[in-house]
């Protein structure tokens, strides 16, 4: 997998991508973490996630 993939490097607080976007990327977390929010019910819901870890 490592051959195809395209190491990238975010700001704090940079959106990588929106709720509804084409999901057809796989993030692997290699130092730091993610914040992730869903929209559920009217309420934004958060989950962070670290490297090593993943979205449950």
């Amino acid at each position: 997998m490592y051959n195809v993939a395209i190491e990238e490097t975010y700001q704090d607080g940079q959106i990588i991508f929106k709720e509804g976007s084409s999901g057809d990327w796989v993030y692997i977390i290699l130092s730091g973490s993610v914040e992730i929010s869903k929209n559920v019910g009217g309420r934004e819901v958060y989950h962070r996630v670290s490297q090593g870890r993943e979205w449950e």
